[in-house]
């Protein structure tokens, strides 16, 4: 059973409407915290060691403020739709166009130590980055399309081209 927004009853809340502001207040606050203490780390294995318990922080931090207005809760934003689409793509391309020397580096196109050449190689290796990210998921799509079938249009053959394709690459 639901109710309408205009139909619930607001005094009937644990808390007051002006808490809202309290939680996102904490949130900012906790936010400017949590950067800074990141911020601090002496090298990444330090790092390391934390990550496990503190890597929820952000995330819930994220659905505080996101969640404070009901402006923000019916908005979404197409940059994160979009990415969403090409997610494990661009999981598994950041060690193989970002990354250098086995993760211990960054991919370098213009040589220079100054902060617009910095800057420009960022732009550069992040544009190919999403590019490559976004083709590389319309191929997986065509490629699930062609071996596995539509749907409804699944054929033996399919499951008999999935089955030698996985025969040939085990015995490689």
């Amino acid at each position: 059973m639901y109710t309408k927004y205009n139909d619930f009853d607001f005094d009937r809340l644990p808390f007051k409407l002006g808490s809202s502001a309290l939680i996102g207040l904490v949130a900012l606050v906790l936010s400017v915290c949590y950067g800074i203490f990141h911020f601090h780390f002496q090298d990444k294995l330090h790092y390391n060691r934390f990550h496990p318990y503190t890597a929820w922080i952000p995330v819930l931090l994220f659905v505080a403020l996101r969640n404070l207005t009901s402006g923000a809760r019916q908005t979404y934003s197409r940059f994160y739709a979009w990415i969403g689409q090409c997610s494990l793509e661009t999981f598994i391309l950041q060690y193989h166009i970002w990354l250098a020397m086995d993760t211990r580096g960054i991919l370098v196109v213009l040589p220079g130590k100054q902060w617009i050449v910095y800057g420009i190689n960022l732009i550069l290796t992040t544009s190919v980055f999403l590019w490559m990210s976004e083709s590389v998921a319309a191929a997986t799509t065509e490629l699930t399309g062609v071996i596995v079938g539509a749907k409804g249009q699944r054929k033996w053959y399919h499951v008999l081209l999935v089955l030698i394709v996985l025969g040939l690459w085990n015995r490689v």
